[in-house]
């Protein structure tokens, strides 16, 4: 009988969550380059080194006189939160070292291997385990942020 799960199904799932990052921080930027009045701001705040959390913060802190659509901006405000705490994962989950090791893998679950700061200068590494549908509930969470931010576009 073969396995159920591969490293290719979890590929699979990591490509599909880079793509739907990629997605949003796209959107997020477009988003705030027609709902701002940048006349209102002494530098565009917003350029290519600003991370996909920034953005978020930027649309959290930004006051209605500094938007065209104030209806943009209540829909935003609705799922912001939440959009921030997403945005929080992403360094994680596409600069953390994954673990493939056979054992998880044949049972669904996948190791994430990450850098815990413990002093100025040293780190240790911690491990996570994460499991096949964690991962797609993290998907859909994705999709569906998608989906909300793009209505707002």
């Amino acid at each position: 009988m073969q396995n159920k799960f591969t490293k290719e199904s979890f590929f699979q799932l990591f490509g599909h969550i880079n793509v739907f990052f990629a997605t949003i921080d796209f959107i997020v930027t477009l988003v705030i380059y027609r709902l701002l009045k940048f006349e209102n701001f002494k530098n565009i705040p917003v350029n290519e080194k600003t991370t996909l959390k920034q953005k978020f913060r930027i649309l959290k802190d930004v006051k209605a006189e500094n938007v065209y659509d104030l209806n943009a901006l209540k829909k935003i405000n609705e799922f912001i939160d939440e959009a921030i705490e997403i945005s929080e994962k992403r360094n994680r989950f596409i600069h953390d070292q994954w673990l493939f090791a056979p054992d998880l893998i044949n049972v669904g679950k996948i190791g994430r291997l990450n850098l815990n700061k413990i002093s100025k200068c040293s780190f240790t590494p911690q491990q996570e385990t994460h499991t096949y549908e964690e991962l797609v509930e993290f998907i859909n969470k994705l999709g569906n942020m998608e989906k909300v931010i793009s209505e707002v576009f």
